[in-house]
């Protein structure tokens, strides 16, 4: 299973990480992350209340 994941590979001109089989766009990856951690920062401010 190994052998099918060991790769990794950055192109900037499709702005794509490879990571096997898998293949991850870089920019809707930034998007989802900076969602998620704005999701977090009013979760923890409701918590809080």
């Amino acid at each position: 299973m190994a052998r099918y994941f060991w790769s990794f590979g950055y192109d900037s001109t499709a702005d794509t990480i490879t990571l096997g089989p898998c293949s991850i766009d870089v920019s809707t990856a930034d998007r989802v992350a900076a969602e998620l951690a704005h999701a977090i920062y009013v979760a923890s401010r409701e918590d809080g209340k």
